[in-house]
């Protein structure tokens, strides 16, 4: 394991923006970098917003690495989730597991700890804990 339960905050970008979220790092690149194949995941505010995944990105139903890996190649969500799904807040409620193998070959689990909707954006703050694993 190279770390776990790591808190780490999507928040969303100011509009017309769009930032890269890498979680081998963990780091999010501002919205004046441009986001790289190393981003796992892509958090736009243009046109309404959206989440695009740049790995396969599934769901787990539970902590360890074995299912986590599991539900990254068998719960497979689509490659973007728009704005009114994040908003509903049912295709990621609090509680979900998200995982991926990253662009840098490591397992990466994101449990969705708190998901805090903003007046001024399209998309919805979501607060995780970020688990990663050598692989």
């Amino acid at each position: 394991m190279i770390f776990k339960d790591r808190p780490f905050a999507l928040r969303a970008p100011a509009e017309p923006s769009v930032i890269g979220v890498d979680l081998d790092e963990p780091r999010i690149s501002g919205p004046s970098e441009f986001t790289d194949s190393d981003d796992e995941l892509e958090l736009s505010e243009v046109s309404g917003g959206s989440w695009t995944f740049r790995t396969p990105m599934g769901k787990s139903t539970g902590a360890t690495p074995e299912q986590c890996l599991q539900g990254s190649q068998s719960d497979v969500l689509p490659s973007e989730i728009r704005e009114k799904e994040l908003q509903r807040g049912q295709t990621l409620p609090v509680g979900t597991r998200l995982c991926t193998v990253t662009s840098d070959g490591n397992l990466a689990m994101l449990k969705i700890t708190k998901v805090e909707k903003r007046a001024t954006n399209d998309l919805p703050d979501y607060f995780t804990e970020l688990t990663l694993w050598q692989q």
